[in-house]
């Protein structure tokens, strides 16, 4: 279930909790201590109709001038309802409404206005005192969210930074490009540029809580032809980008450990192995599919592999929540890999 959903849930678990117990509360105390009859409930009921209303009036059209710290307007029309709307609904309710709803009983209005005020304001009084609670809960939620979120950039990053400059990519990497120096190729000084381009920007994007998507994209890219220069069959790796990013942004780092787990775990000895690596993004959305061939790895690798997956994970949950979709299936010899992330502000309102 997604946070928003969890988020909505929850509140209606609240609603429909206070009004139980306040239901509960009342019809013990109009039928005061005895047997409890259909009058108890349906006159308990009838109640309940001028403070449910000016609660909920309270809750989804005055709060958000509140909330937008309009203290004067709120305060103003918090009175207009505790005076002139909960008294009125509740004469009209014991007056004409009852005798609409239950045609076979009489019910008449025992309350005074001084009373249903003091009464509604103990109504409005409770629930904004359980808004202000759940708003200070949820801003701290928010925050530790927040911490947390850059702790896992940091690990992300920093996990991500050491996959380009570990000693094996390096010296992999170094060796291609002394061998392609021996032959005197041109491609040689190609090779230094992209390596220099991929450990600079891994270097300066740790810096940025966002990057450009065209350039995640061509750090990407700068990636892929690297690796392709280490493998004896680099017309087997196949990397295709399609689609125009336009100006979104998108967090640094958060794609590379799905595409480095094809090369470190990737199989191309055979004419049928592959790597394939297809990345499309539009305004709406990016999305990520990776298919490759692979080498069982030993314990040690597979716990890395896990753990690099596992963090990635949770700072898109972090980082996007309810924005992304993340499937992954392994057959006998291939595992894929899916994810899809979508913009925030092209999402539809829910």
């Amino acid at each position: 279930m997604s946070r928003s959903k969890k988020k909505k849930m929850m509140k209606i678990v609240q609603n429909v909790l206070f009004w139980a117990i306040s239901f509960g509360v009342l019809l013990k105390i109009f039928s005061q201590g005895s047997e409890i009859g259909v009058l108890d409930l349906i006159y308990t009921f009838l109640f309940h109709i001028p403070v449910v209303i000016g609660v909920v009036f309270n809750e989804f059209v005055l709060r958000r001038y509140f909330d937008k710290k309009k203290y004067a307007v709120y305060a103003l029309q918090f009175l207009i309802i505790l005076i002139g709307i909960i008294p009125n609904v509740y004469f009209l309710t014991y007056n004409m409404l009852s005798d609409w709803l239950f045609p076979d009983f009489y019910f008449v209005a025992v309350y005074n206005s001084l009373e249903i005020i003091g009464i509604g304001s103990i109504y409005l009084t409770l629930t904004f005192l359980l808004h202000i609670a759940s708003s200070w809960f949820q801003q701290q939620e928010e925050l530790n969210t927040l911490n947390e979120l850059k702790e896992q950039k940091k690990t992300a990053e920093l996990q991500a930074l050491r996959a380009q400059i570990n000693p094996h990519f390096l010296f992999n990497t170094l060796n291609t490009i002394y061998g392609e120096t021996l032959r005197k190729s041109e491609k040689a000084s190609a090779l230094v540029l992209q390596l220099s381009d991929i450990l600079r920007y891994a270097v300066d994007s740790t810096r940025e809580d966002e990057v450009m998507v065209k350039d995640e994209l061509e750090y990407i890219r700068n990636f892929v032809k690297l690796q392709k220069e280490r493998f004896n069959r680099p017309d087997q790796i196949q990397l295709e980008i399609e689609g125009n990013p336009r100006s979104r942004k998108i967090a640094p780092l958060i794609l590379i450990t799905f595409i480095e787990n094809c090369f470190k775990h990737g199989r191309l000895t055979t004419e049928s192995d592959f790597i394939r690596i297809s990345i499309s993004v539009n305004y709406k959305r990016l999305k990520l599919y990776t298919s490759n061939t692979y080498l069982k790895p030993n314990k040690a690798e597979e716990k890395m592999t896990s753990t690099g997956l596992k963090n990635t994970k949770r700072r898109l949950e972090l980082r996007y929540p309810d924005q992304f979709e993340l499937v992954s299936n392994k057959a006998e010899d291939r595992y894929e890999t899916t994810l899809t992330l979508h913009f925030k502000d092209a999402l539809p309102n829910y």
